[in-house]
């Protein structure tokens, strides 16, 4: 598993077991966020390939912004 985070202006990229709290707590600063990576899809973007990525968890919210 991945995940990307934002550390004051610093974005870091993990793999494994997050552990964004304990470095958060070192810097003093809150986690405002995570967000997960799913390796495949990472890929894909950084091939220029994002229009063939798999993502049926997507078409849900695709289908509400076309009837918006």
């Amino acid at each position: 598993e991945m995940s990307a985070s934002l550390v004051g202006s610093e974005m870091c990229i993990e793999t494994g077991e997050s552990h964004i709290e304990e470095t958060a707590d070192e810097y003093e600063i809150p986690v405002l966020a995570k967000i997960p990576i799913d390796p495949s899809i990472a890929s894909k973007v950084d091939e220029g390939l994002v229009e063939y990525v798999e993502s049926p968890w997507l078409d849900a919210a695709a289908d509400a912004v076309e009837k918006a």
